[in-house]
Parts: structure tokens; sequence; C-alpha cells
């Protein structure tokens, strides 16, 4: 222990304190080193261990990557060099307990969850609403499938509407349009029309598969509690899926 506190040195001073008001613990003010190095190779020593090699694959600063074992300053180079070694038996990342998440960690995992989920229910709506309206148009004419359409569509127009009832009917119109212009192409038929609102439909389907996607993605956030450069990702992953309106 004496050789690796001369070559590394001793583990910062930690301050912890308490402070009392009429007998009662009102505050603790606590400072807690992040790296445990230190404590991991006093208490090694301190339960009998032997000669002990420390492998640094990189420092604080940049991301190390499993990479590979003839590439320097990736994990599995590291693990390479400790098998020149005959004793080790037992290898240990002392630091790993630093990616526990903080409270902010868990807020912003929490937050994005209750997101994705709004989203997930939004986009499950719309599509639905999507598949009404398509399925609505038929008839014997193209001018009877606009028709049976446009009657689909009104039925949307509610009092005082929600803000998914108002998006509800504010889809409908768009994929009313869609199939009117459809009706005003030269030689269009009922197939061709009833196309231009299955192709909305459709890209309302992969938002809503997105969408689900996403919303299972940050329930596994939250419940592993993972530290914010991953609640980062999931939030950019989470800016693919819009609502189309």
């Amino acid at each position: 222990m004496l050789e690796y506190e001369d070559l590394f040195g001793k583990a910062n001073p930690e301050n912890f304190a308490v402070i009392f008001k009429d007998g009662e613990a009102t505050a603790m003010q606590t400072k807690v080193n992040d790296f445990k190095m230190y404590y991991a190779m006093q208490m090694y020593f301190a339960n009998g261990g032997g000669p002990c090699y420390i492998v640094s694959v990189g420092d604080y600063t940049g991301a190390v990557t499993v990479g590979l074992p003839t590439t320097a300053g990736t994990l599995l180079y590291g693990l390479e060099l400790l098998k020149r070694e005959d004793e080790p038996t037992l290898i240990v990342f002392p630091d790993l307990q630093g990616l526990v998440p903080s409270t902010g960690d868990v807020a912003a995992a929490s937050a994005a969850s209750t997101t994705a989920l709004n989203s997930k229910v939004i986009t499950s709506s719309l599509k639905s609403i999507a598949n009404i309206v398509t399925e609505a148009v038929a008839g014997a004419t193209v001018q009877a499938a606009v028709a049976a359409a446009e009657a689909k569509v009104a039925e949307f127009n509610v009092p005082n509407p929600n803000y998914l009832q108002a998006a509800s009917a504010k889809l409908g119109q768009i994929i009313l349009v869609a199939v009117k212009a459809a009706a005003a192409v030269p030689g269009a038929t009922v197939p061709t029309v009833k196309a231009a609102a299955q192709n909305i439909y459709t890209a309302y389907e992969i938002d809503s598969d997105t969408a689900s996607a996403i919303e299972s993605d940050t329930v596994a956030v939250k419940t592993n509690f993972l530290p914010e450069p991953e609640i980062q990702l999931l939030s950019q992953k989470y800016t693919l899926c819009t609502i189309r309106l």
C-alpha cells in the first residue's frame, strides 16, 4: 500500500459534518470522492492481497471503448496486458460505482418516460383515426368515395374539443384534402382515391410503431436508472419521432 501511495498518492480528504439544532440533526454536509481506486486498494491489502497490477486504459476526460486487443487505450488492450502476468485471478473496476445515477438522472428518466408514453397514446389514437377514414373511402364511384370520406370526417367535429379530438379532426381534414386531390386527377378510380388515404395511414402507422418503441426504451431507462449520457441519447432518439400534423 505504501508503494501505491508513493506512485499515486492518497485519496483526497473527505469532509463530513452534521448540523444539529435543538438536539436534532437538521442538515448533513458531505464531500465524497468520485473515484474509489484508493479505497479499493486499501481494502485489497487489508484483506491479505498480494502482488497487484494496475492497468490504465485511458483517463476520465475521454470515453474508453471495448476496442481490440491490439489497440492501445481500449478495454481489451488492457485485459491483454494482464494476460502477461501469472498472478491475476480477480479483475476489479473500482470506479464503476461512479455510474450510480443522480437525482437529476432519475428525474430525467421519469420525464422522458412520461413524454414518450403521451406520444405513444397520441400517435396510436391518430393511427386509428387515419384507419377509420381510410376504411370509409369506398363506393361505386369516385364521387361516392369522396362523399363517404367527407361524411366520416364530419363526425370528428365536436364542440369544445380536447387536444386529441382537435388533432383527430385536423387529421381527418388532411386525409380529406388528399382524397379530393386524388379524385381530381384525370382517370381517377376508387382504388386510387383510397390509396391516397392509405398512404397517410401508413405514415401514421410508422409513427405509432416508432413511438411505441421509444416508449419501451424510456421504460427500460427509467427502470434501470441509467446515467445522463443514456438519457441524452434517448432524448436525441425521441426527437426523431414527430406527430404528422
